[in-house]
């Protein structure tokens, strides 16, 4: 066996079960958010618990030796996914300036500090991206869920439930058309560096309008 016949093997063997991908995509993707949505958890701690949760997820990569390449951490497909990802980005804030004024969206009036967009910037939209494309979409992989368009769709579904803590419909629906952009991009070019970079882009944005 050749080398990267040895390496294809090694990235092959680690996976989920597809029971347990199941019980994880349950427990990391919807147990807080409804735990924050019924106010079990306080709507403040919701960054905390994002970190908390993708400190689990990178855990479980390395206990179970996942390649970064699986999660999308790699060189190919690079130049691809930061051309896409930045016009992407670049339509989508033109467009945050000229709709929101225009939607009934819930504002949080307290997160134009410049600390929390350094927090943003290098914490909150890499974790985020890695919780909800590179680690979702292993997950989904290992559950065998093989169409392409379904996966697509729950993960974006999963990515709009995230805000439900939001308590907005408009900021559902926005997220949702989102996810279903973004997954799409991950779903056909799986690398993840363009990605966070949009998400960043984006997540200022919104920041700076007093979204999230």
């Amino acid at each position: 066996m050749t080398s990267k016949e040895q390496s294809n093997h090694w990235i092959a063997q680690s996976k989920f079960d597809p029971v347990v991908a199941w019980l994880l995509f349950v427990f990391i993707f919807f147990v807080p958010v409804t735990l924050i949505a019924v106010g079990t958890i306080p709507f403040a701690w919701r960054y905390w618990l994002l970190t908390t949760f993708s400190a689990f997820a990178v855990l479980l990569s390395v206990l179970f030796r996942i390649k970064p390449k699986v999660l999308g951490f790699t060189s190919e497909g690079l130049t691809k996914s930061l051309i896409s990802n930045a016009v992407l980005s670049v339509i989508v804030m033109a467009a945050v300036y000229m709709l929101i004024p225009h939607l009934p969206i819930r504002k949080i009036p307290n997160n134009n500090a410049v600390g929390f967009y350094v927090f943003y910037l290098l914490v909150s939209s890499p974790l985020q991206e890695f919780l909800y494309r590179s680690f979702m979409f292993k997950l989904l992989d290992d559950g065998l869920l093989k169409q392409s368009w379904l996966r697509i769709l729950l993960a974006s579904v999963t990515f709009s439930f995230l805000h439900l803590i939001y308590k907005d419909a408009v900021t559902l629906g926005l997220t949702f058309v989102m996810g279903l952009v973004w997954c799409t991009l991950y779903q056909s070019n799986r690398n993840i560096y363009g990605l966070i970079l949009s998400h960043t882009v984006v997540g200022i944005a919104t920041i700076a309008a007093n979204l999230v």
